[in-house]
């Protein structure tokens, strides 16, 4: 059976992590040298790598934007979201 968060061994680009560099440092502890499939959808999405916290450019506000919109819709119940 497939599972879209089982982990499996994937080699790691540190390149691939942001298009900013400062941020793409190998020797981080969190940086494991693993993969899942639900990971390789969210990197596939346009302009954005897998730390889009970390990226330039504006994709950190849209982030937040999004988050934002999830608290106040979203994990404040159904009664809250109908506002």
């Amino acid at each position: 059976m497939l599972s879209l968060w089982a982990l499996f061994p994937a080699e790691l680009d540190a390149n691939g992590l942001s298009h900013d560099s400062a941020f793409n440092a190998v020797n981080d502890p969190l940086i494991k040298a693993s993969g899942s499939l639900k990971g390789i959808s969210d990197m596939l999405g346009k302009d954005g790598y897998h730390e889009l916290c970390n990226e330039p450019d504006g994709v950190k506000e849209k982030l937040t934007e999004v988050l934002g919109w999830i608290e106040e819709h979203v994990l404040q119940g159904p009664e809250r979201a109908k506002t």
